[in-house]
């Protein structure tokens, strides 16, 4: 394999626990030359044994960046440079191949070898990002060691690993900042130097993977932006050897960041801000702005694992923004949304769309119960930049205002290609899933999320399987309750409602048809956890299940799970079994 040059040292050696600050690196601006934009002295060699069309690809990822290298006269400049501070690596999502193709890393692949599959976060990682209150209530807690997480907080761990799919462009950019900027350690990334890493070590990867997670926790310092204003901030900071700010790029192709590290005047209020772009590991790039007209456009001739090149601009349509992200805040703690002791706000996320179908968020609406459109001024639209590859991109996320019941449609139109969705609401000491199996372009769904009252329901049509999840947080127990419902005739109106001051959660059939329903029920707190389980009942209309769970904590007592026909108001008639089980 190709050699990978090595950085510079480290001013610093303080080691960080996660996230804190400790200390400034101090750096010192190199002068700006012709060659800006080229491969670093030596470059990194073309490895042995690559077919023609990797090596075309690998050209490209690492030669120079030709006509989108910064051109201009600087007027800040941070010191940052992709080669040394930058990553070696390449960012990626749900597979390393090329990072070990092209780079060995973290070990090399042989042709038609299997790629190691990227570390996903665990408990220490939900404790950086979120505190303890990931944990369940009671443990004794090691400092820095794991923990047994509440079923919220799996449920985000979960997450992660589906968020990560598209890549961790964000969480390229904010960790090679924090350590530019000495609020990361090299050391505790497990490497002596401030250049990118020689090695995708575990720690590393995990700081990647809490920082994407971060990204949909921390709006604090993000901002859309015009172009005079970003001029201006970035001048203003960036002179100052520091790379305070990440650019969060919308438009067609998806989102994507970068880290500015200089501005350089062209004239005629022209100017190029030389960004390191995580797809492009060792080159100097440029984001081109035109202050007058308040435009910008960026090119990439393609990105790992694809040849094709694609551009953001402001003329990209109505999806083309730049948002100026805080570095800091997204190295710091968050704020636990989920957690017993939280913010009282909703946050809505979706699962990674393919890219046929990267157009169905339009399609996605916030509506009253009854029916009318949702005020914007009661939610917020937060934009998601984590490009790798072209085989998806992610939608935006959504905060409602607290206390607020809505209503999110889903028109199936605008999906070309059927794939699966989730749809995850984040709320305090709780989360509700909705998993849509096909998403067709015929699907037409409407989910009610109620703040007042712990209810998901589920209108959709036609579809073969929905599963609604809900988790409770209740100290000292943590609690999950999922059900899966499979139509007879392809239609589902379900509601889930769980009751935390009356200890039980229901289940609700409202279709015309019988439904057949399977559900699965958990409880853990610190002495450990038990599963029970109801497998293919059949629920008439209007039927219910009723569990109740009042004497159910942890692996102590049980809960009791009726049948109420519908016919009678609370009269349940049937005590259905249920099994026990360790684990599924």
């Amino acid at each position: 394999m190709g050699s990978v040059p090595r950085g510079v040292k480290s001013l610093s050696r303080a080691i960080v626990g996660g996230m804190v600050t400790v200390v400034m690196l101090l750096t010192v601006p190199p002068g700006w030359s012709s060659t800006e934009g080229n491969p670093p002295q030596a470059g990194v060699s073309i490895p042995q044994g690559l077919s023609a069309s990797e090596k075309e690809l690998f050209r490209k990822i690492f030669g120079g960046a030709g006509d989108w290298a910064p051109e201009g006269t600087p007027i800040a400049d941070s010191g940052f440079r992709p080669y040394p501070n930058g990553f070696s690596f390449l960012n990626f999502g749900s597979s390393l191949y090329l990072n070990q193709r092209f780079l060995g890393q973290p070990e090399p692949l042989a042709r038609n070898g299997k790629p190691v599959s990227p570390i996903n976060m665990d408990s220490r990682d939900m404790r950086l990002v979120f505190g303890d209150g990931v944990c369940v209530t009671g443990e004794k807690l090691n400092p820095k060691g794991p923990c047994e997480l509440t079923e919220s907080a799996l449920a985000i761990v979960e997450l992660s690993q589906e968020w990560s799919k598209v890549g961790r462009c964000y969480g390229f950019v904010t960790v090679a900042a924090g350590l530019f900027n000495g609020i990361i350690s090299p050391a505790a990334l497990r490497t002596g130097e401030v250049n990118a890493m020689t090695t995708l070590s575990s720690p590393t990867q995990r700081a990647l993977s809490r920082t994407v997670i971060s990204q949909y926790f921390s709006a604090k310092g993000t901002k859309q932006t015009s172009m005079a204003e970003l001029i201006r901030t970035l001048r203003e900071s960036l002179s100052s050897g520091r790379t305070p700010y990440s650019l969060l790029i919308f438009g067609q192709p998806g989102g994507h960041a970068v880290l500015p590290y200089a501005v350089l005047d062209r004239g005629n209020a022209l100017f190029d801000i030389a960004i390191y772009d995580p797809n492009f590991p060792q080159q100097a790039r440029a984001l081109r702005v035109n202050v007058d007209a308040n435009t910008w456009n960026y090119e990439s001739p393609a990105l790992p694992g694809n040849n094709s090149s694609l551009s953001w601009s402001s003329a990209g349509g109505p999806s083309s923004a730049i948002w100026l992200g805080d570095v800091a805040s997204g190295l710091t703690k968050q704020e636990c949304p989920f957690c017993r002791l939280s913010i009282n706000d909703t946050r809505v996320a979706f699962t990674p769309l393919l890219r046929e179908n990267a157009n169905a968020f339009q399609s996605i609406k916030l509506l009253h119960p009854d029916g009318r459109p949702l005020d914007p001024s009661l939610y917020e639209i937060l934009p998601i930049a984590d490009q790798a590859n072209e085989e998806l991109v992610s939608p935006p996320a959504i905060r409602v205002q607290s206390g607020i019941d809505f209503v999110v449609t889903l028109n199936g139109s605008n999906v070309l290609v059927p794939q699966a969705l989730t749809m995850t609401v984040i709320r305090p000491g709780e989360i509700r899933r909705v998993d849509l199996e096909d998403l067709a372009p015929q699907v037409r769904s409407h989910i009610r999320i109620g703040a007042q009252l712990g209810v998901a329901q589920v209108i959709s049509e036609p579809v073969k399987r929905v599963r609604i999840i809900q988790t409770l947080e209740l100290n000292p127990s943590s609690y999950r309750f999922a059900s899966e419902v499979i139509p007879r005739r392809g239609s589902v109106n379900v509601t889930l409602r769980v009751d935390p001051n009356r200890k039980r959660a229901v289940l609700r059939n409202g279709s015309q048809d019988t439904q057949k329903v399977t559900l699965r029920l958990r409880s853990r707190t610190a002495e450990g956890d038990s599963n029970f389980v109801v497998r293919g009942i059949s629920l008439p209309p209007g039927a219910k299940f009723v569990a109740r769970f009042a004497n159910w904590v942890g692996p102590t007592g049980r809960p009791t799970v009726w049948l109420n026909d519908g016919e009678a108001k609370e009269k349940l008639i049937v005590r259905v079994p249920k099994q026990s089980v360790t684990a599924e």
